[in-house]
């Protein structure tokens, strides 16, 4: 199992959503199971695409290899331990985040998680991922592949199956992405499918993974999930590749001695974990629950966005966090489940989820002293004096929150009365114009009406003239042909 970050997060977040619920994949099949196992997808998107932010939220993915077989509630169990290394001081009701689980036709599921960039009760910008981020999210990777036996993608740890891939993890950024395609081809090795680098070349079209170029020692593909280049190299992408024997035994005897991924116990993995937690639980506990950024010594780059400026749709956290237990999981048929029937889903069991927020942030905002907190990620033992200032704090969020929706919604009806003036002086204008247009058409048509009179005038005149200019040589002539042989006396 390995967990992972994407690059979205700017776009919109109901585009992402939508394409989590949709029935098809981004090749077009059709998805075998789609199951929303936490939070409400749609609330989580009406959040993020409210806030004022560059980043509006963080996508996750959490990826099984297709023989760790993880059962439902090791699936839950999967999604607490991400949870609780997301959000360090953050009371649960003020997190903001949705899990929908995917089946591929052979049943290997992974999970995607959207989680908006904001902590409710404050307002402020949380980013679940900031720089450094591997550290604390790989150990609770290691955590649960040591405690179920799970593949690991570590190369320090899979070091038999790392000698496949020519790729440096630490500087390499796309290492996670060929490192998943290399385990899929080691795969096929284990079973037989594949004896050469034709073999790897066919498997990769029949997946359906686009190949632009094919060199003597490497493989190019495009990445399914972002669309970048992906440069494959090492021994088993070499153009004279064949299975041998002695590879078949390493890669089926000592990679399965490894699968259960690093050597140090499952105690002290989690105290790693809870280690490397601490400082980042610190600082949030001072930037979001004291109400003031934290003392410079405790400040990290969690995250350089501004604090929040929210717009009416966004609600309270009470409402946005809702609970899918693994009770709650749907065993699926493959083919059977659909995006639409998935909404259907948790829109329906709205009135029961209610129930269940309760139960689980009473038993999530217990003391984190308690003994127990860690291996569940719950805690026991709430105090009443903790549960009133939460409370009030709570009421305090939400007051903030209706207090800026009013803002906004005033803000609102004054740009509305702004460009309603608008309209109306440009309708005005407007009427000005097409009278000023009519007055010009009737000055024109006059103007011409009187150049028709005066062309008129001017053509009577002309023939007046020209008939009188005739009648004078009739006179003239009739003259001459009166008195023959004298001439025409002055």
């Amino acid at each position: 199992m390995h967990i992972k970050f994407t690059k979205h997060g700017k776009g919109s977040a109901q585009k992402a959503v939508d394409y989590l619920l949709g029935e098809k994949d981004h090749k077009g099949d059709i998805r075998a199971e789609i199951t929303v196992l936490r939070g409400n997808p749609d609330d989580v998107a009406a959040v993020s695409d409210n806030l004022d932010f560059k980043n509006k939220y963080k996508s996750a993915v959490i990826a099984w290899h297709p023989d760790d077989n993880p059962t439902d509630e090791q699936i839950a169990q999967a999604i607490d331990e991400f949870e609780h290394t997301a959000y360090p001081g953050i009371e649960p009701e003020n997190r903001c985040f949705t899990a929908v689980l995917h089946r591929d036709d052979a049943g290997t599921p992974h999970v995607h998680i959207i989680a908006s960039a904001v902590e409710l009760g404050t307002g402020k910008s949380l980013n679940i991922a900031p720089p450094g981020w591997q550290k604390r999210y790989d150990l609770t990777r290691d955590m649960l592949n040591a405690q179920h036996g799970w593949a690991s993608p570590d190369p320090e740890i899979n070091l038999e199956r790392s000698r496949l891939l020519s790729a440096d993890p630490k500087t390499d950024k796309n290492y996670q992405a060929k490192l998943q395609i290399t385990e899929a081809i080691a795969q096929g090795i284990e079973q037989g499918a594949i004896t050469n680098r034709d073999d790897i070349v066919q498997m990769l079209d029949d997946s359906g993974i686009e190949m632009t170029r094919t060199g003597k020692n490497y493989i190019t593909v495009i990445d399914p999930d972002n669309g970048s280049r992906l440069r494959l190299k090492g021994a088993i992408y070499e153009q004279s590749f064949e299975v041998t024997d002695g590879l078949i035994k390493g890669l089926g005897e000592d990679a399965g001695a490894v699968r259960s991924g690093d050597k140090r116990t499952l105690e002290e993995l989690r105290n790693a974990r809870e280690s490397a937690l601490e400082s980042t639980r610190k600082y949030n506990s001072g930037k979001y629950r004291s109400g003031h950024e934290p003392d410079v010594g405790q400040r990290q780059d969690l995250g350089k966005e501004s604090d929040l400026v929210l717009t009416p749709d966004v609600r309270s956290g009470a409402d946005l966090h809702r609970d899918h237990r693994p009770g709650n999981l749907v065993h699926e048929q493959p083919n059977e489940r659909t995006g639409s029937q998935a909404r259907d889903d948790y829109s329906a069991d709205r009135s029961e989820s209610d129930r269940h927020k309760e139960l689980r942030g009473a038993a999530l905002r217990a003391d984190k002293s308690a003994p127990g907190h860690m291996e569940n990620g719950r805690r026991e033992g709430l105090r009443d004096n903790q549960k009133g200032l939460k409370n009030e704090r709570n009421r305090d969020a939400i007051n903030r929150i209706a207090d800026l929706t009013r803002r906004n919604h005033q803000s609102a009806e004054q740009l509305n009365g702004s460009v309603q003036n608008m309209v109306s002086q440009g309708s005005s204008h407007a009427l000005r114009t097409a009278e000023n247009h009519r007055i010009a058409e009737q000055i024109n048509e006059r103007i011409k009406e009187q150049l028709r009179r005066a062309a008129e005038a001017t053509r009577r005149i002309t023939e007046r003239v020209r008939d009188v200019a005739d009648e004078r040589i009739e006179r003239l002539r009739s003259l001459r042909n009166r008195s023959p042989g004298r001439g025409f006396e002055r």
